[in-house]
């Protein structure tokens, strides 16, 4: 006796929708069918798809995945810059980073500052509203070249320089290599639109 009809039409979607989920998939992940965690997912295998991710995340307003792309060095430099200061001043503009008290209540930036990729997201998401951002890379990127950087705290460097629609000049993206032999973003610097480093804390503290 044959299946029922019913039975036969809901296998039939089930196998379509694994079909497409496996097809499918944007261009910033990279190896998703052996990626067990999101960040594994993320296309970091060379500078330049580093910076393509980075990018991508910026264009969707996903401060989250941007914060995941940073070095883990820029990362704690935040961490710190943060608890000694209070201040988001080394990430966006003045103006949001005075006002960040009317839209983030105290009891919230403290209960969350473990969390800090959220908080990250919040102060640069309220920025980008504000169009309020030290260095905007919303736009549209070309990849000009990439060049040798030497090394970073014994990590392997390179310069990704490349062209950002809405930002004056080239934008350079340094990149290091981590412990897993991906490529994170140690800093961005944009000189023509003066901006040395973002976040500004790294080029104070840079080796």
């Amino acid at each position: 006796m044959g299946k029922p009809m019913w039975l036969t039409a809901v296998m039939l979607v089930v196998l379509l929708v694994t079909q497409a989920c496996q097809s499918s998939g944007a261009s910033d992940l990279g190896g998703e069918n052996e990626a067990r965690t999101y960040y594994e997912s993320l296309n970091l295998e060379t500078p330049e798809d580093a910076v393509q991710t980075f990018t991508n995340a910026f264009q969707r307003e996903d401060f989250m995945t941007v914060y995941m792309v940073l070095d883990a060095e820029t990362q704690r430099l935040l961490r710190v810059e943060f608890a000694t200061t209070f201040s988001w001043g080394h990430l966006i503009g003045e103006d949001t980073n005075q006002g960040v008290g009317d839209h983030l209540d105290i009891e919230t930036i403290i209960e969350t500052q473990w969390d800090f990729w959220y908080l990250f997201d919040q102060i640069m998401l309220l920025a980008a509203k504000e169009d309020d951002l030290l260095i905007d890379l919303r736009g549209e990127i070309e990849v000009l070249r990439t060049e040798d950087a030497g090394m970073i705290l014994g990590a392997q460097a390179m310069d990704v320089i490349a062209s950002v629609d809405g930002v004056s000049g080239e934008v350079t993206f340094r990149m290091v290599m981590d412990n897993d032999s991906r490529w994170r973003v140690y800093m961005v610097s944009a000189p023509t639109e003066g901006v040395d480093s973002w976040p500004s804390t790294v080029l104070n503290e840079s080796p």
